[in-house]
């Protein structure tokens, strides 16, 4: 799943030429993954957070996986709207964080909203927590 991450989504990042654009499609294609494969998500996290070992191998593999923190640092010279303190660790959460809130609302906990409203308020949250 990491190899076609990689692969698909991030390949497709350097497309986009303003923040906005960008966090519009990184919403829609992440929900669009996170519920095609909801389950194998699901299971994942479980057993990362009962299994050491495999939390260790993911904690290397995106501590060492450079052009994954690469990308996250381009976008702070291309975009020159995101605070130039964030490190890639801290944009990566400001995009999952309000993404996977709404996952987890709308895939595990079945809420069904308003999505273009939804959308909408994920956007702003993420541009919020990558600006200053």
């Amino acid at each position: 799943m990491f190899i076609e991450l990689q692969q698909d989504f991030i390949g497709s990042l350097s497309q986009y030429q303003t923040l906005e654009a960008l966090v519009t499609f990184i919403v829609k294609d992440q929900l669009k993954f996170i519920k095609a494969n909801f389950d194998f998500i699901k299971l994942l996290l479980q057993e990362i957070l009962t299994d050491p070992k495999l939390l260790q191998y993911f904690k290397d593999l995106i501590s060492k996986e450079t052009d994954f923190i690469n990308v996250f640092n381009g976008w702070k010279q291309k975009f020159s709207e995101i605070d130039p303190k964030l490190i890639p660790i801290t944009i990566i959460r400001a995009i999952i964080g309000p993404t996977g809130a709404f996952a987890l609302q709308t895939d595990f906990f079945n809420y069904q909203g308003d999505t273009i409203s939804d959308y909408s308020l994920i956007k702003k949250q993420i541009i919020a927590g990558l600006t200053n």
